[in-house]
């Protein structure tokens, strides 16, 4: 079983993306023909150039010189062109990568899919790294299409940390409304991929708002003033009035003006960070729709003097006149005209204006992304929903839910419900069946509808909850903690956040680093504890006697199983993935044990090797970092 998305709506959107892969693949392909043909005309504009200067310093005729001068003026005019082209270019491979990267994302196509950068997450997150929410093929992986620093690191924290309820709505009507805005979205990326790779972080941008505080000091003005006393002192010296001693004066003293201070290099920084904004900024004043959350973010890129990227273009261009001080053209400058406090001076008169506005024209920007990110989302996976955040709910509901980082081919959706307070779901089954697949369907799912993002079901209603899990807990040599010990603090945490605010918890095994009589009674202790705060929960094991009749009373049962089957090619098991109420009838460690040989009496050997076990039914092995379930 399958959900609500047809195969004929999953077949469309493959065939929709491969035509836009090929759309794409031939433009680029286009304009690389044109590039190299304007490459070969700019080595052929080269010659005529330097043909006519060499007649010229040769044979002394100004036509020549003239001829030379307007050659030159063309070979300019055709290395603008190349490099116009060249921009194209750059554009058109960004754009195909995109679309590359799309398609991989529909079909989970891991392998594909950019990685995402290393994020700040520490190693006791809440949830991140049990329900593989960072990492290869995580969550995190599979939805971020953001180009910058600042939008990477939005969408890393409403994913990592939850928003306020009315921040995640405001992000979901916004995302919603952005889904059919395929092109837009697209665009926002491209743009900032463009300009990714071999620039600064956007955030350094904001090392611009340190030099729209500044003052215009003296220094300043002086240097703009001995632009004045140098024209007229040559102008002097030129006429005889005064002795050209008077120049190495004027360079004493622009020596000592301008020597002692360059540029501070953040501000240099900041030109890589501004471009990538410059690129994005016009998308994104652009965007579409008449939603509220639109319209806000929309309004965040007007001043009253124009839209926010016209802003930026006189303070690009005053970033672009600075020459690094390793520069062969940077002590020449510094002695004629003190060029670092002109440009200084410069800078300080334009980003005046600009740097109150920077850090909103940047968190805007983030925004866009974050929320670009999540309507693309849903607009790869048709069968999704879009969740209601209901405060006064009681239980977490969710109908024909899936793991969101399965392929739609063989993904199995099950309904589920989670509370309310004072209850608890169990979770037995056989090993492989997919229990720690759908504590993690749930979780993932909370933590996309918390964040403002569609979830992978046809419908979900949950409160406003935080979400906690305990399930890949590792012992620590370097700390001296075992396992046993690590589960018990990761326990703590998660009790102590069930006390301080509305939880939902994912219990995956718990406790399995002891032996089993003490396992039982330490871990209904914990559930006690939990179902004393009111929080809502859902613990798996493997124990058909873990719950005592007091436990039993307040828990929901249900439970996953297998089926072995002899074949004609061997024995086989099967897996449905289906939740059925109830607890397990069974188990299959044992047949396991027999299944690959291990079952037979070790003293005397007997028993031959089984054939190849065969095992059918949806796979749900997500992640690289875990095994099949």
């Amino acid at each position: 079983m399958l959900l609500t998305t047809s195969d004929s709506a999953q077949s469309d959107l493959y065939q929709h993306l491969d035509a836009r892969i090929d759309e794409a693949r031939a433009h680029l392909t286009a304009i690389q023909q044109r590039w190299n043909s304007v490459a070969n005309l700019r080595l052929i504009a080269l010659l005529p150039p330097f043909a006519l200067g060499f007649w010229w310093i040769r044979t002394g005729q100004w036509w020549y010189a003239m001829l030379a001068a307007i050659g030159a003026m063309l070979f300019a005019a055709v290395i603008i062109w190349h490099q116009r082209i060249g921009a194209i270019r750059r554009h058109d491979r960004a754009l195909l990568n995109h679309r590359l990267a799309q398609r991989a994302r529909a079909r989970r196509d891991w392998t594909h899919i950019p990685a995402s950068p290393p994020t700040d997450l520490p190693a006791d997150h809440p949830y991140a790294h049990d329900l593989d929410l960072v990492g290869p093929a995580s969550l995190l992986q599979l939805i971020d299409t953001t180009a910058s620093s600042a939008g990477f690191s939005r969408l890393v924290d409403c994913l990592g940390r939850a928003p306020a309820p009315v921040v995640g709505q405001t992000r979901q009507s916004t995302a919603l409304a952005l889904v059919p805005a395929e092109d837009w979205r697209e665009e926002l990326t491209v743009a900032g991929m463009t300009w990714r790779l071999d620039t600064a972080p956007i955030d350094s941008t904001l090392a611009i708002t340190d030099l729209g505080s500044r003052p215009v000091t003296l220094r300043h003005r002086a240097a703009a003033g001995m632009l004045l006393i140098d024209l007229a002192v040559i102008a002097l010296v030129a006429a005889g009035v005064i002795p050209s001693a008077w120049l190495i004066g004027i360079v004493i003293v622009k020596a000592l003006l301008s020597f002692s201070r360059a540029l501070p290099p953040e501000h240099a920084g900041a030109l890589g960070g501004l471009r990538q904004l410059r690129g994005m900024l016009p998308v994104a004043e652009a965007v579409p729709g008449n939603e509220p959350g639109v319209i806000a973010l929309r309004g965040n890129l007007r001043t009253e003097h124009g839209p926010a990227s016209q802003r930026l273009s006189r303070l690009d261009r005053a970033l672009s006149l600075r020459v690094p001080r390793g520069s062969i053209l940077w002590f020449p400058l510094q002695l004629a005209v003190n060029w670092d406090l002109l440009v200084e001076f410069l800078l300080i008169r334009v980003a005046g204006p600009i740097a109150p506005r920077l850090g909103e024209w940047i968190d805007t920007v983030a925004e866009l992304e974050t929320t670009a990110a999540f309507a693309n989302l849903s607009a790869l996976n048709p069968g999704w929903t879009w969740p209601a955040i209901d405060p006064p709910a009681e239980r977490v509901e969710i109908t024909a839910a899936g793991h969101p980082l399965i392929p739609v081919e063989t993904r199995v959706p099950n309904d589920i419900a989670v509370g309310p307070a004072g209850t608890v779901v169990i979770v037995t089954g056989s090993n492989m069946a997919g229990k720690s697949t759908l504590l993690r369907t749930i979780g993932l799912n909370a933590v996309l509808a918390r964040a403002g993002g569609p979830v992978c079901a046809t419908a979900m209603r949950l409160p406003v909850v935080a979400v906690w899990s305990s399930a890949r807990i590792q012992d620590s040599l370097t700390s001296g903690v075992s396992l046993f010990m690590a589960e018990l603090m990761r326990l703590r945490q998660i009790v102590d956040a069930a006390r301080s605010e509305p939880t939902l918890y994912l219990l995956d095994e718990i406790l399995h680093g002891t032996n089993t009589s003490e396992r039982r009674i330490a871990a209904r202790t914990v559930i006690r504890h939990l179902l004393a705060t009111g929080a809502l929960g859902i613990v798996s094991t493997h124990d058909l006697e873990l719950l005592d009749p007091d436990l039993e009373s307040r828990a929901q049962l249900i439970h996953l199983v297998d089926q072995i089957v002899d074949t004609p090619e061997g024995p086989e098991m099967r897996f449905d993935y289906q939740v059925k109420p109830g607890i397990a009838p069974s188990s299959n460690a044992l047949r396991l044990l027999d299944l690959v040989g291990l079952g037979s009496d070790v003293a005397t050997g007997d028993g031959p090797l089984p054939p190849d076990l065969r095992v059918t039914g949806s796979e749900q092995a997500v992640s690289t970092q875990e095994p099949a379930i």
